[in-house]
């Protein structure tokens, strides 16, 4: 513990130094901070910090037996962004391994839309490429210390070695968490973890098999007892920090070579149920290191005060270099980078390799079933909603939000600390406004029909645990998502809702007539429902040649009952097409049949809004959690009955999850374009014209009437466990860069716009929140009282 307190005490002097200051500072002053642009010159499959480190790893212990000289099946645990797997790959062609080898990977799961961003890395440039190599668990996401975590991923290791007759010689973990509240206690927060990560590689090596797992310090007790653990199950244990691991940081690697096994499968089990499972309190793990060799933990002593003086003195010279840095000072830390590469390579002599042997082929630009028509790359003429402030620009985080977002820290350690504890109007204070101008990128167009042949691969679609809140989408921005859901929780939104219900509903009905009988491929949008006036009555009518001759299909509950008030919605799109007898309501009705053999004009409602029956299975402030089933369901039913030529608007929720996203996919394949329109408004609801409907496929077709079924039962049975995540696979949709970019663009500016009208009613901004209604609005209101 001596130990432990004097580091800590050094760290503290860090405490009010900005992290991205000082991170840059470390980065400087790092003597490998050559290696990896150096590595990278060489094109190298994902290279990584992490990939520079396991390779020297691999050099360090080539021929002792940390990898097998004839066939064998490795295993990576936390294993993101799969820096551990390519580096191996690279390490085997480097050495000519001539043997068979394959891998399986698990870590918590990018897409999984309950994992907080925080404690996974969302980069997935490898996981997209090669998804079925990686294991999720029955829940979907990733998440090794669940109970039933463990068990799967036997099974399904012990399926795949009898299948390949290969047998898991090895075993990487790469495990840890983040610890920026509370960094004092970084390796008691991931003995958890680690516990779990050294169980479930003695439950799955084969005798003889090799492991390397990260770790901290090694102070705690909890620490000791994993330590003398692998000591027992394995021949020889071996604690390093690699040269390109920054010397300054807390993290070390056991390297544990021939293992023995030589602990019983139950007490194993036994084990993972005491240290994770129920996690055993410190009283009990110091009891139990009270009556472990003398001999051991005086070596263990010694392992710990090595590592911790190599890190204080590296922080110490850091502080001492961030005040100031002498020119000699400069010129003495490059020559030792430089002197630090040359013994790299000529310690692991790396070379490239063919791109062939890659397992992301090629690192070619994927292909998109889509293209920009040229007007979208124009100056946008759109109405742009202009808000105070603007802070944060969705637009500016865009690349970011399109490849891999990480949760990056900001400021000092004391200002991290100080906004954790502020109350929620405090934090509501400093909440900046963001960027929610139209996206330059509006439309899509599809470059041909989707064939069912494609479906093949595309079907097998996840499940797992239902959940509650979004905290993580691979098509948003970050950190508008982190504030969304603060909002959400806090704000009382559904009374602002209230205020502006009338509005909507008008806005809706409106931009939906004027979407449905635009013949154009490009449609500019009318101003958003927070940019009219509570008195509106009418606006420009959007009405063309096309709507008198074409049938128009409203698809969704026009009225209550049969002598009881229209919906607002119906009323608003029904009074803003110049002939309103040509509409018919569907009212919901799958059986409902278009008659007119010609192409036809269908308003579909996918969302809860102006839906007096509607009913979910989930829980949930989000309401795209909550229309899962509606959404599919509808969608199905129409494109069952649409005709060639047709064209479709829908009112839809965001597409922050992976099965509305995937949905959108799909429908935007079976069309010639698809246009968004997310003007900002507190529903986050956005309107989508898809046009000229190319036809379905059977195949296809009999998917999504199976996948809404499947849905439905969720519903009417409450299921909550194996619940569908998909409606195709994921990783087909984040291949498709261009479709990507749209939605991930609209996302950020429906997120952006609800957020900002939020923060105008929270601070009595005029003209967005607080007007006074009329008496017939708040009688119309009180009229649906169910659809707020």
């Amino acid at each position: 513990m001596r130990l432990k307190e004097e580091m800590n005490s050094v760290k503290d002097q860090l405490s009010s130094k900005d992290i991205q200051t000082w991170h840059a500072h470390t980065t400087q002053c790092n003597l490998a901070a050559n290696v990896i642009p150096h590595v990278k010159g060489l094109d190298v499959e994902l290279c990584t910090q992490a990939w520079v480190k396991f390779y020297e790893i691999l050099n360090a212990f080539h021929g002792k037996g940390l990898v097998p000289d004839d066939q064998f099946m490795s295993v990576h645990l936390c294993e993101a962004p799969g820096a551990f797997v390519t580096a191996l790959n690279h390490f085997l062609q480097q050495k000519g391994f001539q043997h068979m080898w394959d891998w399986r990977a698990t870590t918590l799961n990018p897409y999984h839309e309950s994992n907080c961003l925080g404690e996974m890395i969302a980069d997935d440039r490898l996981i997209r490429q090669t998804y079925i190599q990686w294991f999720f668990g029955e829940d979907g996401s990733g998440d090794i210390t669940h109970p039933s975590h463990v068990r799967g991923l036997r099974d399904m290791l012990a399926e795949a070695a009898e299948y390949e007759e290969l047998q898991v010689r090895l075993v990487t973990t790469d495990g840890s968490k983040d610890c920026q509240v509370n960094p004092a206690e970084q390796e008691g927060l991931v003995s958890r973890l680690h516990h779990c990560e050294a169980l479930t590689a003695a439950l799955v090596l084969a005798p003889g098999g090799a492991l390397v797992i990260k770790v901290f310090t090694l102070f705690e007790t909890s620490s000791v007892l994993l330590m003398f653990l692998l000591n027992l199950m394995f021949n020889e244990v071996h604690t390093m920090k690699p040269a390109t691991s920054k010397s300054g940081n807390s993290e070390l690697y056991v390297v544990c070579l021939g293992y023995r096994q030589n602990v019983k499968e139950e007490t194993l089990w036994a084990m993972l149920d005491l240290t994770v499972y129920n996690n055993t309190d410190e009283k009990t793990t110091l009891r139990l290191t009270q009556s472990l060799p003398t001999e051991f933990m005086e070596e263990h002593r010694r392992c710990c005060h090595l590592f911790a003086q190599y890190q204080l003195e590296t922080i110490h010279t850091n502080l001492r270099l961030y005040e100031t840095m002498t020119e000699e000072e400069r010129q003495q830390l490059e020559l030792k980078q430089r002197l630090a590469l040359d013994f790299f390579l000529q310690r692991t002599g790396l070379g490239g390799r063919s791109r062939k042997h890659r397992w992301v082929a090629g690192y070619r630009r994927e292909k998109s079933a889509f293209f920009f028509p040229q007007p979208s790359f124009a100056e946008s003429n759109f109405p742009v909603q202009s808000f105070p402030q603007c802070g944060n620009a969705g637009g500016a985080r865009s690349k970011l939000a399109l490849n891999h977002p990480h949760q990056r820290q900001t400021g000092t350690f004391q200002l991290r600390q100080n906004l954790s504890t502020m109350s929620w109007p405090e934090r509501l204070r400093l909440m900046d406004y963001r960027d929610a101008t139209v996206p330059r990128i509006t439309e899509l167009q599809t470059r041909g029909p989707l064939q069912d042949c494609e479906l093949d691969e595309w079907t097998e679609v996840d499940t797992g645990q239902a959940f509650s809140a979004i905290l993580t989408s691979r098509l948003c921005d970050v950190s508008q998502l982190n504030d969304l859901n603060l909002m959400l929780e806090n704000s009382d939104y559904e009374r602002c809702r209230q205020w502006r219900f009338m509005d909507h509903a008008r806005w809706i009905g409106q931009t939906a007539a004027q979407l449905l009988v635009d013949n154009s491929s490009s449609t500019t949008p009318l101003p958003g429902p927070s940019s009219l006036p509570p008195s509106c009555s009418e606006l420009p009518s959007p009405h063309s040649e096309q709507s008198g001759s074409c049938q128009v299909y409203y698809w969704d509950r026009g009225r209550r009952g049969e002598d009881e008030k229209s919906s607002p919605l119906y009323e608003s799109f029904s009074e803003a097409l110049l002939d309103s007898r040509n509409v018919t309501v569907v009212d919901g009705d799958p059986d409902t049949e278009i008659k007119t053999a010609g192409p036809v004009l269908v308003f579909c409602n996918l969302t809860s809004f102006c839906d007096p029956q509607f009913k979910s299975a989930w829980r949930s402030r989000f309401e795209e959690l909550l229309c899962r089933a509606k959404c599919v369901q509808r969608v199905a039913a129409i494109l069952k009955k649409l005709t060639t030529g047709s064209d479709l608007v829908l009112l839809a929720p965001t597409s922050l999850t992976r099965l509305t996203s995937s949905l959108m996919y799909i429908l935007a394949r079976c069309f010639g374009s698809i246009v968004i329109d997310s003007s900002p408004n507190l529903w986050m609801h956005q309107l989508i014209k898809l046009r000229s409907f190319l036809g379905v496929g059977s195949g296809l077709l009999s998917h999504l009437l199976d996948i809404g079924q499947r849905l439905g039962l969720e519903v009417d049975t409450g299921q909550t466990q194996a619940c569908l995540m998909e409606v195709v696979s994921f990783p087909v949709v984040v291949c498709d860069r261009k479709f990507v970019q749209l939605i991930t663009a609209h996302n950020n500016r429906s997120v952006a716009g609800f957020l900002n009208l939020m923060l105008d009613h929270t601070r009595g901004v005029s003209g967005h929140a607080g007007q006074t209604k009329t008496q017939s609005e708040s009688e119309s209101i009180q009229d649906w009282p169910r659809l707020l």
